[in-house]
């Protein structure tokens, strides 16, 4: 709402319209709520066992997760600061990038952790393509000459990023990123 009241993020920044600017959808914050940092994810600090590497250890601290609900209508988590309870849909995160002003908008996805199963990988890419699907249409509704980018998935898996790549290609995109290798 501050940023939309200044005139969006370019005004809000004082930064020329011909140098585009990128959101993103909140995806990679809703893994840090569940797993931590990166780092802390690939040393295992979210799970319950415990890291076996001298410098995991060091650092190690087990932490209650902020995330509540990842399910096929978005996140839900508490707020870090005040505790309240917030839904991030695809369909919000589109409108809160839209009201930042926005150039290039990213739809939501979840960025699954690396130490996880097949079957879930290939779930989380399956509900990621929903998700997208969803965020591209409202985005539909009033493009607002602001593009959209979707984000392939499939982790280390060459077969799951090349199946992503071609559904995604299949849907009008404005471009492509390519998102979380970790899972």
């Amino acid at each position: 709402e501050v940023v939309g009241g200044a005139g969006g993020l370019h005004e809000f920044m004082d930064r020329d319209r011909t140098r585009p600017l990128i959101t993103d959808s909140g995806g990679f914050q809703v893994f840090s709520l569940a797993h931590g940092s990166v780092f802390d994810e690939l040393n295992m600090k979210s799970r319950k066992q415990k890291p076996q590497d001298d410098v995991a250890k060091a650092s190690y601290k087990p932490t209650k997760s902020l995330l509540l609900k990842l399910s096929e209508s978005g996140a839900q988590f508490r707020s870090y600061r005040d505790g309240s309870v917030v839904n991030l849909t695809p369909e919000s995160s589109v409108q809160a990038q839209k009201a930042l002003g926005a150039d290039i908008i990213i739809p939501l996805d979840e960025l699954p952790p690396y130490h996880i199963t097949p079957e879930r990988l290939k779930k989380s890419v399956f509900m990621t393509h929903r998700w997208e699907a969803r965020s591209l249409r409202e985005h539909l509704k009033d493009r607002k000459g602001q593009a959209m980018y979707a984000v392939v998935h499939g982790g280390v898996d060459r077969g799951l990023r090349r199946m992503s790549a071609e559904y995604l290609g299949s849907l009008p995109f404005d471009g492509f990123a390519i998102g979380g290798s970790l899972g």
